[in-house]
């Protein structure tokens, strides 16, 4: 399993990270999903064995969003089990970047 964050602009609110997450989600490959509107990334945990990224910024730009592979690109592999992300944790919107962390 390989990690990959895009920057994802046009991220709003709420129902945009939705949208990302359920769209993205559905695809054969894609484990996880988390998108955040707050700094406008979108975390995908993959299987390079049955999905590419080109396929997954691409259905990211099918919801009406920018999908450019951002310098988090080379993170570690997330496990997929339950993750939470720190981002709503600090509750400063003009804090650190969102991680994904396993419990």
């Amino acid at each position: 399993m390989h990690t990959i964050h895009f920057e994802t602009d046009g991220l709003f609110c709420e129902i945009c990270t939705d949208k990302v997450e359920r769209v993205v989600g559905s695809m054969h490959g894609v484990s996880v999903v988390h998108a955040n509107h707050v700094h406008g990334l979108t975390a995908v945990l993959y299987d390079p064995e049955l999905v590419d990224l080109p396929q997954i910024a691409g259905r990211i730009e099918s919801c009406g969003f920018t999908a450019r592979p951002s310098a988090w690109h080379t993170a570690p592999p997330m496990r997929p089990s339950a993750y939470l992300c720190r981002s709503s944790a600090h509750g400063d919107p003009g804090g650190p970047a969102p991680t994904l962390q396993s419990r």
